[in-house]
């Protein structure tokens, strides 16, 4: 016996309906039937959780790695305020503690490190040429760094960080438009003032590039430095009136990587370049016109250009 629906409609045999009958095969959905537009949104948004959930994995990551690198900043210039005045109160005749002396000692080796450096290269000098300089014996500088590698990668961490320190310090009154009109100015300044300093930088590269484990700490190392300046712009460049297509740290990096290798050239020729080329530079990629309404003197405490 058939079975019908409630309109009369035979059902075809072969399934099974409600009561135990047979059963209507469930028809396809037509285009544009709204469950297929529900899956689609439901796909959608379950897309985009995951990419919100990312970005915010990313950002805490950030965050700790700001945290972490000004945390070593401010040790690097605590570390450096304590050796001078651990180095005032043993001039004025004052016995120091044994850890007061071994802290002093590294920092007067760090010192004398980045002369030694300077005068004859990472691989022209010696542990022993930097006890000498020092003031110190073979054995007091072993003490402190098991290899020339430990001693230079502790001077590069501690230079960096002093140069991080002044340039965050500097930017903190300046807006991005001010930094930008100051760029040529503060170029000049640096070949004017910073030449040791970006001697050493030199020193840094040459001999991470020849040496892969230097090359991998000095990596880690900029990676961890770069967070807080990179979270400085990104806070520069959300307050601005344009919008760059990059983001913070991606804006710091290339300012910095354009004022690196223009102030070498001028250190070989002052007149390679207009240094006001710098600021128009910069404006452009902070996506601002390329000239301002009136270009304001240098702040003297403006930031080094190359980082």
């Amino acid at each position: 016996m058939s079975t019908e629906d409630p309109e009369g409609v035979p059902e075809p045999t072969g399934s099974v309906a409600r009561g135990g009958g047979p059963r209507r095969p469930t028809p396809p959905r037509p285009p544009g039937d709204p469950a297929e537009g529900l899956a689609s949104v439901l796909a959608a948004l379950e897309s985009s959780r995951a990419a919100v959930n990312s970005t915010r994995a990313a950002a805490e990551d950030t965050r700790e790695a700001v945290a972490r690198t000004r945390q070593a900043i401010a040790q690097s210039v605590a570390e450096l305020r304590r050796a001078a005045e651990l180095s005032a109160r043993e001039s004025a005749g004052e016995r120091l503690s044994r850890a007061e002396s071994r802290t002093l000692t590294r920092e007067r080796l760090l010192d004398a490190a980045a002369e030694v450096f300077n005068r004859l290269g990472y691989h022209g000098a010696s542990l022993e040429a930097v006890a000498e300089a020092a003031g110190y014996t073979k054995g007091a500088v072993y003490s402190n760094f098991a290899t020339k590698g430990d001693l230079f990668i502790a001077l590069h961490r501690r230079y960096t960080a002093r140069r991080m320190a002044d340039q965050s310090a500097a930017m903190a009154s300046l807006s991005l438009e001010q930094l930008a009109d100051q760029g040529g100015a503060i170029l000049v300044e640096q070949a004017r003032t910073q030449e040791s300093w970006d001697l050493l930088q030199l020193e840094f590269w040459l001999a991470a590039m020849r040496d892969p484990e230097l090359r991998a700490a000095m990596a880690r190392d900029n990676d961890e430095l770069w967070a807080p300046m990179g979270a400085a712009f990104e806070e520069k460049l959300a307050g601005g009136s344009s919008t760059p297509p990059f983001s913070g740290i991606e804006f710091a990096k290339l300012v910095s990587a354009l004022g690196s290798g223009l102030i070498l050239q001028l250190y070989i020729d002052p007149d390679f370049i207009d240094p006001a080329v710098f600021s128009r530079a910069v404006r452009v990629l902070a996506g601002m016109p390329r000239e301002p309404d009136a270009s304001p003197d240098v702040s003297p405490d403006a930031p080094a250009a190359g980082a």
